[in-house]
This record gives C-alpha cells, structure tokens and sequence, in this order.
C-alpha cells in the first residue's frame, strides 16, 4: 500500500500513511527485516504529529533493540519511555551497572504488593468487573512496555522481580 502513496502523503493523507507505515513496521519485524524497519520507523518518528502516534514505532524499534540483543539499550529506551507516558518506575534506573535488578528489593515489591492491595480494597467486587475497557493510548502503550519488561526478566531468570511490575500494571488499570 506505501508505493501507491503520493509524493506528500504525510500531509495529504496523514492517517492512512501512519497505519500504513506501523504495519509495514509491524510486518517487517516478524519477517526480520531489521534495515527496512529502520527506514519506515525513521518516517514515522520524523513525520508523526504527536507522541502518541509515535508510540507504535517507538514500541517496534524497542522491540527491534531486545532482538538485536541490544537489551540493555532497549531497557533504558522502554524506561524513558514509560516516563514520558507518565508511568514512571520507581526505583530507577533499575539495569545500570548489570543487568540483574538489584534495586527492587523484596521491601520494595512488598511495599507495591501493599499499595496495590490498599487501591484494590476500596473497590467492589462488582465495581472491579464493571470497569471500563482501557483505551487511554498512552496507558495501553505503558502497559505493552511493561508487559515486554515482564518477559525479559523472566528470559534472564529475574522471577522474582515479576511482581513489582505485575503490581505497577494493576495500578495503571485502576
């Protein structure tokens, strides 16, 4: 669909162009075509009016870094990320000097297991099945990020750190 674009697509026809583009992104991640990705996420980041339309392409060249097996770039870009989407984690940065969080310690995932169960208690059984579908775009995008998080600390065997990001993804929904 992108060569049937015209010269000015961006500003003719600018949500087709930006579907077309996330899904080319999309599929050439999955066909692991890592220099074409490059390409059409440049044209994203370069022509996208705002952050939000920009998360797709940045989730894909996060996601593009974990396969790379750049992945300590790829955390540090999912964390800048996350705070500017307003999810910022806490503590942070969490991957600098190693990779093994050292920083979320067993007192720190009980305080968020705490915290979370506090929000938790206020609300109904029924109040909880009743609410809403999330369609915030930028807590869905915050949501994707912490779910690639999620399973790159179970990939490098950090298993018990899940809760805190488990915790972190309750409190976003809420």
């Amino acid at each position: 669909g992108i060569s049937y674009l015209r010269k000015g697509h961006w500003e003719e026809q600018y949500d087709l162009s930006l579907e077309l583009f996330n899904l080319a992104a999309k599929c050439a991640l999955m066909n692991a075509e890592y220099a074409h990705i490059e390409i059409l996420i440049q044209q994203l980041l370069r022509y996208a009016k705002c952050f939000e339309d920009k998360c797709d392409a940045i989730s894909i060249s996060i996601t593009l870094l974990f396969f790379s097996g750049k992945v300590l770039e790829g955390v540090t870009a999912t964390l800048s990320t996350l705070a500017s989407l307003g999810e910022e984690l806490n503590p942070s940065p969490w991957w600098v000097p190693q990779l093994v969080i050292d920083l979320i310690s067993p007192s720190i995932i009980k305080q968020q297991l705490s915290k979370t169960d506090a929000k938790l208690a206020e609300l109904s059984n029924e109040a909880l099945l009743s609410y809403p579908e999330m369609v915030e775009h930028s807590k869905i995008m915050a949501m994707e990020l912490m779910c690639n998080l999620s399973e790159l600390l179970a990939f490098i065997g950090e298993f018990a750190k899940l809760p805190f990001i488990a915790t972190k993804m309750i409190q976003i929904s809420l």
